[in-house]
């Protein structure tokens, strides 16, 4: 069964390169349809268990964490795949992105997309002082003009497409399904009120 991706048709250009008004369009229509895409992802899951139901609670995490573990797939990566992905990268991360000679399938990616959509609406339902947002600077950051979940009270943001895709890097090579619940309850402890 097919998965499609979610397409922005703001973003024409690496988004890490868009100007202030580019990169608020982009904003908008990721929240204005965001929804939708959780939706597509709980009818997809349907298709095949009644047992994920995406009720933005914190338990949810592991019961569509461990669905999504056996829809993990991988492929080899190009060079030319390599280096285009380094060149969208922060200089510091250069190294290590040269060292993934593998990708997840485009399957696997629309699912992460939107399993990062639902990880963090389920942190904003669950701390109303957390909130969707882009951080524009620095340059430098990972996920920088892309949505994140910010009001962590100092300049931490969480990206969530990035961290999501360290989490399906470590299930791909272990599958543990309490992985995403884990990363809700190490991200809670860097709220202010708990440290």
């Amino acid at each position: 069964m097919n998965y499609p991706l979610m397409n922005n048709p703001y973003v024409t250009f690496p988004i890490c390169e868009m100007k202030k008004k580019q990169v608020d369009l982009c904003f908008e229509w990721f929240m204005a349809h965001k929804d939708e895409r959780v939706e597509q992802l709980q009818r997809f899951i349907n298709n095949e268990t009644n047992k994920v139901i995406l009720d933005y609670s914190v338990e949810s995490l592991i019961p569509l964490w461990e669905w999504f573990e056996n829809h993990i797939e991988f492929e080899p990566r190009t060079p030319e795949e390599i280096e285009e992905d380094v060149a969208s990268r922060p200089q510091w991360m250069h190294e290590t992105v040269r060292q993934y000679t593998e990708k997840e399938t485009l399957m696997t990616m629309a699912l992460a997309y939107d399993i990062s959509i639902y990880f963090g609406d389920t942190i904003v339902k669950n701390n109303p002082q957390l909130y969707w947002e882009y951080p524009r600077k620095p340059k430098k950051l990972d996920g920088v003009n892309e949505p994140n979940i910010l009001g962590f009270g100092t300049s931490l943001n969480l990206y969530l497409l990035g961290v999501l895709s360290v989490l399906v890097k470590k299930s791909h090579r272990e599958k543990d399904k309490n992985r995403l619940y884990n990363l809700y309850e190490i991200q809670m402890k860097l709220l202010p009120n708990n440290k």
